[in-house]
């Protein structure tokens, strides 16, 4: 919200287009890695890493208990 009030500070007209720009960026910003859960990171990756066939077994034994605690 800090870019609408700085939009208010600037006397700029708070139109809906810079309203949707503002959102846009906002939810591009929820959808960087970085700020999604670790556990949607590494399920990601392990299945990955599974599908493509360069994950050992015991080491997806390994995996999968990290997951599980």
């Amino acid at each position: 919200m800090q870019k609408v009030r700085k939009t208010e500070l600037e006397n700029t007209e708070l139109t809906k287009d810079i309203l949707r720009e503002i959102i846009s960026q906002m939810n591009a910003k929820d959808e960087r890695p970085e700020n999604g859960s670790f556990y949607a990171y590494f399920s990601d990756y392990v299945s990955k890493r599974t599908n493509t066939g360069k994950i050992g077994e015991s080491t997806l034994q390994g995996y999968e208990t990290t997951l599980k605690s």
